[in-house]
């Protein structure tokens, strides 16, 4: 019964192991700024901003689609 614990526990520390190993690789977005305030802005008028990024992962960043809110 004991070697059967040993799998057990031999099992899901592998399973955990190669987790982290995957999680590691993944890309990952860090931005400076998340939030912009643009305050009052007057009718008809352009106002435009660019948010910094950067991908501090270590796979490739794809940014497939971006919306405004």
């Amino acid at each position: 019964m004991k070697f059967v614990y040993f799998v057990g526990l031999l099992f899901f520390s592998l399973l955990s192991f190669s987790q982290d190993e995957i999680t590691e690789n993944l890309p990952k977005i860090e931005f400076k700024t998340k939030v912009h305030d643009f305050g009052e802005i007057p009718y008809n008028s352009k106002a435009e901003y660019d948010f910094v990024f950067k991908n501090i992962g270590k796979g490739p960043l794809i940014i497939k689609n971006a919306k405004a809110s």
